[in-house]
């Protein structure tokens, strides 16, 4: 079945529909609407002695054709008249098609063909359009027959419109909300056992008995992993040693991840099943046929036909031409002739309202638009002048079973296609090995790219479709490279708590308090305080802050500092003044600095909190009050607009691949339209996941063996400790959130802002044609939208052990895009095409692939050694002292 379905059921077998595939006047041109060159052959009387179609209206169509004295190319419309014709035929045997239908498909491709000729002489024409006062109730009426509607042409309601309604507008449509409310309520059911796991972390990260080391852990990190990796192993919770409550939390991540695959077996099972009972239910022309590629350039309808019939009956046999070179130039010309048709109404307006000026620049506008139709004319001549190619063939066979039977033994013979020695010589054609495939609907076919195959300018396509991605990502890279570099370059620290008084046993290398005990003194606002002073003048002194890193072991302080007690020669009365500093107390050293910075930075840290947050603000901006602590202020905030910076690039950049996503599934010149629907998905979904998770992970990863590599694995982070989850997952995670709101929301404006604009516009129309224009729903795509599914559901399942957060995210973002896209749909998008499955059934066969991502995250965020776990054959805890294991 297609991707999607227009045009009519005439061409089933490969060639273009007819009535569907007519442009509306007046961009459609004589030769838009005429089918392109069929070979002779489609005109011969068939060599099927049962009665096959095409031998019975031959005549027929050659007399209408001659009859229609206003077809362009009289010969070229006897052969598409008696392709028609053939086909029409074939749809009488397989579906009993009564004659005066047939007769009525001829006479409908005749007077389309008269009428595009008078349409594009009128375009072509010096004579202007005549203007009529705008009909807004025509517009409205225009917007309602190509809305979403109910079987009486009635607004569904949004509230009362049940899913199993949704399904009569294609089973994709109805596929698609029935995976976001599925797995939205699959993710919601799984949120309740990951309550369990967020409590823990949030009882570790606030619970003021625990040893956790809050400082350590910022922003959203305190519902990840990370406050576990910041615990010691001998932690207990409510009595509980942390050793197996972490053994039960990686139980139940098991747990989640086994159930996601079981359900998306299970939904695809479903899928399966649905698709078999609509495929019994109703057949058509592909259930029939076969489509042979890489045959010869000269192959002829008679030969190929003759060489299938050893598999079964065949009832027909189409030879297409390379007809996408002449295709992609009508299609370019009809768009240039509706432009042409809308200058010309403007010309008209300017004409009727005296505006002698703006007619003149109308004048030569229309002047270059008809040279440019000219000249795509020229090469369609020149295209034509040379002639048609065999590109492929269609067979359709009289019962199935003759299909079954082709597919059987090409599978058979086929199975090493590269070895000559392994190919059955019965099944080349004429020494070429054909390429057999399941034949699509004529509507999924996009004629314009129907050509010859070539591998290598295929591969080339596909190589700068793949290459402009990655230039598009480089932007992202970039963004997030800057934020590793500040991160690389911010000042060493160690966690707040393991300097500030605790309950530590032995006591720390290094006592804030001890030394100076700023907030005693309270030196956030006594400008007098002697701790302050004291502080400054170390601080000041402090040339490289980056020589601190000398003093500090992994996130602890390493110099005893307590040696130093009772730390007389430390305090402001015993220090030089600023200007005739000698280097403190610990001569040849700067670990009295150091000391000083990481004790300011600390305490300054400490004074924001909800009743002097206004203050604060102030402070981080004004650079007038409080000295001491505005140059701390100073840095959290460039930090934070750095970090900030980071993620709105990435959201921004998510925008940019999935418009470009679009682009470059066409580029790839797809011959179906399901194949670029598909390919338009995957784009969309590889581009944002490794844009949202991989490159943070790539660009922070710090991998020795790699170093000579440029960008990636040359990051601050060996293995998955507090600092990696405060930047990595916490840069993860904001994304997602955004995605959530952003994804669904994004669509919500956009139909909004252009429903406004045309409030605010419609007013200006120069002409009905204009005024309708405005009032064309948009056509409810569902390539972009798996993309979103599919990274949602990836990095939710994939980052489930580091972020448990992320099945409550996926929750709200799948059952929010359930009830934007049912909202949107019923109230601002036309009557979607008629999707098929292929879309959904590719969402569900890669979603099992994420449970093995998963499993390799897991396995590298439990193992890290200061996550509390038990040794495999003993109690274990060796390893959770704060040391990694050997």
């Amino acid at each position: 079945m297609p991707s999607s379905a227009s045009g009519s059921d005439v061409g089933s077998i490969g060639l273009p529909a007819i009535e569907g595939d007519l442009p509306e006047p007046p961009s459609a041109t004589a030769d838009d609407v005429d089918l392109p060159p069929v070979p002779d052959s489609a005109s011969e009387k068939s060599d099927d002695d049962d009665g096959a179609a095409g031998s019975v209206g031959s005549e027929k169509a050659d007399d209408d054709a001659d009859a229609d004295e206003h077809v362009v190319d009289m010969e070229e419309m006897k052969e598409a008249v008696a392709a028609a014709q053939r086909i029409a035929d074939l749809r009488a045997k397989l579906r009993e098609t009564s004659a005066e239908e047939r007769a009525a498909q001829i006479a409908a491709l005749a007077l389309a063909n008269q009428r595009a000729e008078t349409e594009y002489d009128k375009a072509m024409s010096e004579d202007l359009p005549e203007l009529h006062k705008l009909d807004y109730a025509e517009a409205e009426a225009h917007w309602k027959a190509e809305a979403v509607t109910g079987i009486n042409g009635e607004y569904l309601p949004f509230w009362k419109t049940e899913l199993h309604e949704l399904e009569h507008l294609g089973p994709g449509v109805g596929l698609w909300f029935r995976s976001l409310k599925g797995f939205g309520k699959f993710f919601a059911y799984c949120t309740i056992p990951i309550m369990i796991i967020l409590c823990q972390y949030l009882y570790l990260y606030y619970n003021s008995d625990s040893d956790m080391d809050r400082s350590s852990t910022e922003n959203l990190a305190e519902l990840t992993t990370g406050v576990a990796a910041a615990t010691s192993q001998d932690e207990t919770m409510f009595g509980i040693n942390m050793k197996t409550i972490m053994f039960v939390i990686s139980c139940l991540d098991c747990l989640a991840i086994l159930a996601f695959v079981i359900y998306a077996w299970r939904m695809k099972a479903k899928q399966d099943r649905y698709v078999r009972e609509n495929d019994e239910a109703i057949s058509s022309l592909p259930d029939y046929s076969v489509q042979a590629w890489n045959i010869p350039k000269d192959t002829e309808e008679a030969d190929i036909k003759k060489h299938f019939q050893q598999y079964g009956v065949v009832a027909d046999c189409v030879v297409v031409k390379d007809i996408g070179k002449v295709m992609g130039l009508r299609q370019r010309r009809a768009k240039l002739i509706d432009k042409l048709v809308s200058l010309k109404i403007d010309a008209a307006y300017y004409t009727a309202k005296g505006k002698s000026r703006l007619l003149r620049i109308q004048t030569k506008r229309i002047t270059r638009q008809k040279e440019m139709i000219e000249k795509v004319n020229e090469k369609i001549e020149k295209k034509l002048s040379k002639g048609f190619h065999s590109v492929c063939a269609f067979i359709t066979y009289e019962k199935p079973d003759g299909r079954a039977e082709v597919f059987t033994r090409f599978r058979k013979g086929t199975r090493y296609w590269g070895m000559n020695c392994c190919y059955d010589q019965s099944l080349k054609f004429q020494g070429w090995k054909l390429d057999v495939k399941r034949a699509p609907e004529a509507s999924d076919l996009k004629w314009e790219n129907v050509v010859r195959v070539n591998k290598k300018r295929d591969f080339t396509r596909k190589f700068i479709a793949m290459f402009f991605i990655f230039i598009l990502l480089l932007g992202s890279i970039a963004a997030t490279i800057i934020g590793q570099s500040v991160a690389s370059d911010a000042e060493p620290s160690v966690p707040c708590g393991t300097v500030e008084p605790s309950t530590e046993t032995p006591a720390p290398l290094l006592s804030c308090t001890a030394i100076w005990n700023l907030k005693g003194e309270n030196a956030f606002t006594n400008a007098t305080s002697q701790a302050m002073l004291a502080v400054t003048k170390f601080v000041d002194n402090l040339d490289d802050a980056s020589v601190c890193s000398d003093y500090i072991s992994g996130v602890d302080w390493a110099q005893p500092m307590n040696n130093y007690a009772p730390y007389t020669s430390f305090q402001n009365a015993a220090l030089p003044a600023a200007n005739a500093w000698t280097g403190g107390p610990i001569p040849g050293s700067n670990a009295d600095e150091c000391a000083a910075k990481i004790c300011q930075k600390c305490y300054c840290l400490d004074q924001v909190d909800m009743t002097n947050i206004k203050e604060v603000f102030e402070q981080f901006f004004s650079g007038t009050d409080n000295d001491f602590c505005q140059d701390v202020f100073d840095k959290v905030k460039n930090e934070a607009a750095v970090a900030l910076g980071v993620i709105f690039m990435v959201s921004f950049t998510n925008y940019i691949l999935m418009e470009s996503a679009g682009w470059a599934s066409k580029f790839e010149r797809h011959s179906t339209v399901s194949r670029t629907e598909a390919s338009e998905a995957l784009y969309t979904f590889w581009a944002l996941f490794i844009n949202t998770a991989f490159v943070p992970i790539l660009i922070y990863a710090k991998i020795t063996a790699l170093k000579g590599l440029p960008f990636v694995f040359q990051g601050s982070y060996d293995d998955m400790n507090a600092d990696w989850y405060n930047t990595v997952m916490v840069s993860i995670l904001s994304t997602a959130i955004i995605n959530a709101i952003m994804f669904p929301l994004a669509r919500v404006f956009n139909k909004l802002g252009k429903g406004l604009w045309r409030k605010m516009t419609r007013c200006c129309a120069h002409s009905q044609k204009t005024l309708n224009e405005m009032y064309v729903p948009d056509v409810f795509k569902l390539a972009e939208r798996y993309g979103q599914a599919m990274c949602v559901l990836y990095y939710c399942v994939i980052f489930l052990s580091a972020c448990p957060l992320l099945f409550p995210i996926g929750a709200i973002t799948f059952l929010w895009m359930y009830a934007v896209d049912k909202f949107l749909l019923l109230k601002y998008y036309a009557m979607p095409p008629a999707y098929d499955h292929a879309l959904n059934d590719m969402m569900l066969r890669y979603a099992p692939y994420a449970a093995w991502f998963h499993l390799a995250i897991a396995i590298w965020v439990f193992g890290y050694y200061q996550i509390p776990s038990y040794e495999i054959g003993g109690d274990g805890g060796s390893y959770g002292a704060g040391s990694p294991a050997p």
